[in-house]
């Protein structure tokens, strides 16, 4: 049993001509000429305050720093982690690692992320993994978007083009960037997980359109399908379950109120995918069935920012999973056809 896993050394170097104290993304930084307490609990990422929010909506189009450095929008992080487990694990985790007490270089990502026009901006991460000695698309977010007035409020609508579930999503309680927000890779995590909690990122690609309307009512619906055995080369990735065998739908909806420096939200998310599994050839092209994964999510957060002297943050989630696995008791992989997951 894993008793303490540790990742540390989250290391954030901005490529820039000057520095700033406690930042997130260097490049978002200048960009805005904004603290990164503006945007992240804290001043470190990945969780967001209202500001935060609104620039990730908002397609990280905002402006108002100066000079060279405004206009770089390249930013690099460095992870490292030290694992060390009750017992032993039975066999090395890794290639290169031995079965207890790692030290790691997890990764090393490099960010393309910024303002393009006044209506597009884009998020890009590109990683170096310590572990599989390998080089990923890591998590991608391009967008287009624009204001648009309502009577007295504000309306933006988008789209967003992206290689996953939540990688787009504003708000903390979601998988992508919800806690804890680095973890060891070398850790043994548990098997049993629905597919909102990562089976389709970094492997798929999803357009999804989006409206959120007075800062308060956010809703978005789009569809996902996974790569191609060559866009999957190409990336550096994998599949997960398996492959898509039609697009996924994915529905978002989320309310949010913002009063005295404290934030609240509640929301509620749905993702669907027929699945042709990936672990067995005699079910890789659905004909011994497909499984099907119905995810239900709830959620919700609270913030207290205050003046920033003292910060408290409070995210919950709970996922409902219907499981229908013909694919994998058609293949002796599942003792039954049906399952659910809490």
């Amino acid at each position: 049993m894993l008793r303490g896993g540790v990742a540390a050394g989250l290391l954030l170097l901005g490529l820039g001509l000057t520095s700033r104290s406690a930042e997130a993304l260097p490049a978002f930084a200048q960009q805005t000429g904004q603290p990164c307490t503006a945007c992240h609990i804290g001043g470190f990422g990945p969780q967001l305050t209202p500001e935060g929010r609104a620039f990730k909506i908002g397609g990280y189009t905002q402006a108002g720093g100066e000079g060279f450095a405004a206009h770089v929008p390249l930013a690099v992080t460095i992870q490292s982690s030290f694992t060390n487990t009750n017992v032993a694990q039975p066999q090395p985790p890794a290639n290169d690692f031995g079965t207890n007490n790692n030290v790691a270089i997890d990764q090393i990502s490099v960010f393309l992320a910024g303002r393009i026009t006044d209506y597009a901006g884009a998020f890009v991460q590109t990683t170096w993994s310590g572990i599989a000695h390998a080089f990923r698309l890591d998590n991608t977010d391009l967008r287009l978007t624009t204001p648009v007035s309502v009577g007295d409020s504000e309306l933006q609508v988008g789209l967003s083009l992206n290689n996953g579930p939540t990688v787009q999503d504003a708000y903390n309680s979601t998988f992508v960037w919800m806690f804890p927000f680095i973890a060891s890779s070398l850790a043994p995590t548990p098997t049993a997980k629905p597919l909102l909690s990562g089976g389709l990122v970094g492997n798929a690609l999803g357009l999804t359109a989006y409206a959120w309307y007075d800062r308060r009512l956010y809703l978005e619906a789009g569809g996902y399908g996974t790569y191609g055995p060559s866009l999957l080369s190409a990336t550096g990735t994998a599949l997960g379950p398996g492959s898509t065998a039609t697009i996924a739908p994915y529905v978002r909806a989320a309310y949010e109120w913002n009063w005295n420096a404290q934030s609240a939200h509640v929301g509620a998310l749905l993702l669907s995918g027929d699945i042709n599994p990936a672990t067995s050839a005699f079910a890789a092209d659905g004909s011994r069935g497909r499984n099907r994964y119905t995810d239900y999510e709830l959620d919700g957060g609270y913030q207290f920012l205050g003046d920033g002297t003292y910060i408290v943050t409070s995210d919950a989630n709970f996922v409902h999973e219907t499981q229908i696995l013909n694919a994998a008791f058609n293949t002796g992989a599942a003792s039954q056809s049906g399952n659910a997951l809490n």
